[in-house]
């Protein structure tokens, strides 16, 4: 999925093989830089265990978890 929407107009003047790389870093950057993305490759869980990276907790021994989120990302984020 590209973030650029109109990037045919974008390359329609100056250098295009060099803008196409301009934008294809930029588009990669804002691909890493998506909170969705990041939060669904760090945030796992496995039946009673909930994985946050590294840190792993059994659902089973701590009860309910409460989240609380404040930001820009947190819309994209739940």
């Amino acid at each position: 999925m590209s973030y650029i929407k109109n990037l045919d107009t974008l390359l329609g003047h100056g250098n295009e093989r060099l803008r196409r790389i301009a934008f294809d870093i930029v588009d990669h950057a804002l691909a890493k830089a998506d909170p969705y993305k990041a939060v669904k490759e760090l945030v796992h869980l496995r039946g009673d265990i909930l994985q946050v990276g590294e840190i792993r907790l059994d659902l089973k021994k701590h009860g309910r978890i409460f989240l609380l989120g404040t930001g820009k990302a947190t819309y994209p984020i739940a």
